[in-house]
């Protein structure tokens, strides 16, 4: 049994339905509806060889012709190491990439394991904020999530809430994760990004917006804060409109 087989074996049609309405991008086809745990398991099977098809001709075989392939795709990549490996299959993946979900599977090895080395972890991140650079709209997500696993493992830097703050890009996905990892840095270090957020200087207002409303609908964010950040999404929302008086 190979990677498809195994997930059309597990395929849930009810699940697929559900998730092709989560992914207006894709075509209804190419959902299985095969649960995330499952998914979990294909890519540990393949990674230890426990079906016929193995790892290097799994990821060799792009295009895949399923969301759930590509998501054990990338859930494989996450385990290799060195950096450099990681680094390499996920840009000959990345193309591919074309939908939110996807993207969301991506959490490398290197930035959870403690026997990584700083070089390692630094590695990773570098390929982060150089996916931030292009135009493809999953690549800058790609980015985006791989910086935003980092401040979920704790490695903040201020470079890296610099660029994302200032990440310009017409993408509605792009704007989410841009307002994802904003807020978990405000929750995590607010120092690093309250003063940005304070005046929005230099950020796209629809990941102001975004990071604002992510704010105040945490409940890991403290009520003071909170209320920090409705008060000024409401001051935002009265500014605009009295812009649009004068216009």
């Amino acid at each position: 049994m190979n990677v498809t087989e195994a997930l059309r074996h597990l395929a849930n049609p009810e699940r697929a339905r559900f998730n092709a309405r989560l992914l207006p991008m894709v075509d209804e086809s190419a959902v299985l509806g095969v649960s995330m745990g499952d998914m979990r398991t294909v890519a540990k099977n393949v990674e230890n060889g426990r079906l016929d098809e193995s790892l290097p001709d799994f990821l060799a075989g792009l295009p895949h012709a399923s969301v759930e392939e590509n998501i054990v795709h990338v859930l494989a990549v996450n385990g290799i190491t060195p950096a450099s490996g990681w680094r390499k299959a996920m840009e000959l993946f990345l193309p591919y990439a074309d939908n939110w979900m996807v993207t969301d599977a991506i959490d490398p090895r290197i930035l959870r394991s403690r026997r990584s080395t700083p070089a390692e972890v630094e590695a990773v991140l570098s390929a982060g904020m150089d996916w931030l650079r292009q135009e493809h709209t999953y690549t800058v997500r790609a980015g985006i999530l791989v910086l935003l696993n980092a401040v979920n493992r704790g490695h903040c830097a201020q470079p890296h809430v610099d660029v994302v703050s200032q990440v310009r890009h017409e993408d509605y996905y792009v704007h989410m994760a841009a307002g994802w990892y904003l807020a978990t840095v405000f929750e995590k270090a607010p120092a690093a990004v309250r003063p940005r957020l304070e005046t929005g200087a230099g950020m796209d207002p629809r990941v102001w917006h975004l990071t604002m409303r992510k704010i105040v609908e945490s409940r890991k964010t403290n009520l003071a804060d909170r209320d920090w950040a409705k008060a000024r999404r409401r001051q935002a929302v009265t500014a605009a409109r009295a812009s649009r008086e004068f216009e």
